[in-house]
């Protein structure tokens, strides 16, 4: 997430010098889940700020087939600031010394038998764009394993959940993202059990008009067995791996 529904100017006053903080003057990737406002802001004031602040190399979107004008817009705002601007299918990874990140959806990595088969529908069948149709991206270095999940829900969240289980059964996540900043409509009980996160991170603003993260998730990530991170209570959450094996926690 690179925006702010509530925060003005969080690229310039947020995102910017906390990355400047860790020595970073430009970016390789960044990759949009979808067109929300709360996802798309940040990287918009980035952009504009090439010259004096972090620069960004390429911009990395889902498939074109569920880009609603949020997305096409940032796509041509990259463009103008000469920002490289890719499409990232499923199945298909960046690749970063011993760092894979690989799309796992919107869409089907699968064949168009296979697609029919386990999804029951017509492989041709329109992906509406939106939170169901958000990136989910899973990010592996040697043994540590981390779910990327956007804002998805509903169908993509039910599609996902059969992603998962078929293709990443023997998966152990050590951390998820937790969908939609811990809204209720998201991180159901079934997806829950078939990911089972020894941690899960929730990024929330504080005292949000939302109420995120609801009660009703804290729960479920509970009874799966997680220990809950969020921004609220932490602040910014950093992860560091050591050697893909021991990974430690902190702000």
């Amino acid at each position: 997430m690179a925006g702010s529904s509530d925060v003005k100017k969080v690229g310039q006053y947020r995102i910017e010098p906390f990355l400047k903080s860790q020595g970073v003057g430009m970016i390789d990737y960044v990759l949009i889940s979808h067109g929300d406002s709360d996802h798309v802001n940040g990287v918009e004031e980035l952009m504009e700020r090439q010259n004096i602040g972090v620069k960004i190399k390429t911009l990395v979107l889902p498939m074109q087939e569920v880009w609603d004008e949020a997305l096409a817009g940032i796509a041509e705002k990259a463009k103008e600031y000469g920002i490289r601007v890719v499409v990232i299918e499923p199945g298909q990874s960046i690749k970063e010394g011993d760092m894979t990140i690989t799309c796992i959806q919107p869409g089907n990595p699968g064949t168009e038998a296979e697609n029919r088969e386990s999804e029951g529908r017509d492989a041709d069948e329109e992906y509406e764009p939106g939170n169901a149709s958000s990136m989910v991206l899973a990010v592996k270095f040697g043994e540590f394993d981390m779910l990327l999940t956007g804002d998805v829900e509903g169908k993509g969240e039910e599609q996902l959940t059969k992603q998962l289980e078929k293709r990443y059964w023997d998966c152990r996540w050590e951390i998820l993202k937790a969908a939609h900043h811990g809204s209720k409509n998201s991180s159901s009980e079934e997806f829950l059990r078939q990911v089972k996160p020894a941690y899960a991170f929730i990024s929330a603003g504080r005292e949000n008009l939302y109420g995120h993260p609801h009660q009703e998730t804290i729960e479920r990530l509970t009874d799966v067995g997680s220990k809950i991170y969020s921004t609220q209570g932490n602040g910014a959450l950093i992860v560091e791996v050591e050697d893909g094996e021991t990974m430690k926690v902190g702000k």
